[in-house]
């Protein structure tokens, strides 16, 4: 049997810090839902870097007691290689396809991979979203997570900021002090009541 990623999923293969890594680059890849952590875990067998992005069930809803963990993007997954040399990814049980255009696998953006292993150490609340796309752009000055960049969504006295991956456009968010977001890019024409929340909501791409 596979192992099984443990803590906050942010599986890293040892070959990481060696020379050979240097060049690769991360993809995104639609796997079987809800194997998301023992396809990463395959994939880290056959020395792959793996990302499942997954966390406790307990970590999501704030609940003791819960074993299982969620995919914050689920279906896909994400990894580390050489795109000339991505059989032994297609032929692993459970991985449907990589993302790309065709048959031409596309590369993800590396800060986005950066941020989203950010949020999953820092062990602040976070929960999947609907991918957002026009507004503004938000940087974290104080706490955890100082100098992550994200979508901004403000509902009542909180914030949260959405972390988009654009590419496969999922998206989490995370919630932080009001006090710790500042804005970075802002565009007036995104703002819009959000009448559901009685809350402005301010969204924007993730550069």
């Amino acid at each position: 049997m596979h192992k099984q990623p443990q803590g906050n999923s942010v599986a890293i293969s040892p070959q990481r810090a060696t020379e050979a890594s240097r060049g690769l680059e991360w993809f995104a890849i639609q796997v079987k839902c809800r194997y998301e952590d023992k396809i990463a875990s395959i994939l880290l067998d056959k020395g792959f870097e793996a990302l499942p992005a997954t966390l406790p069930t307990a970590s999501i809803m704030r609940k003791a007691g819960y074993s299982q963990s969620r995919a914050l993007f689920p279906g896909y997954i994400f990894s580390r290689f050489d795109a000339l040399y991505r059989m032994p990814i297609l032929v692993t049980p459970g991985v449907q396809a990589i993302v790309g255009c065709g048959k031409v696998p596309i590369p993800l953006d590396e800060n986005e991979i950066a941020a989203i292993r950010l949020v999953l150490q820092s062990g602040e609340p976070v929960e999947p979203c609907p991918y957002l796309e026009i507004g503004d752009q938000v940087q974290v000055t104080a706490g955890s997570l100082t100098g992550m960049r994200g979508i901004l969504l403000q509902q009542r006295s909180s914030c949260r900021v959405v972390l988009s991956v654009s590419l496969i456009q999922r998206s989490i968010k995370v919630e932080v002090p009001q006090y710790a977001v500042t804005p970075v890019n802002r565009n007036p024409l995104a703002l819009r009541p959000d009448r559901s929340r009685s809350a402005w909501a301010a969204t924007s791409c993730v550069s």
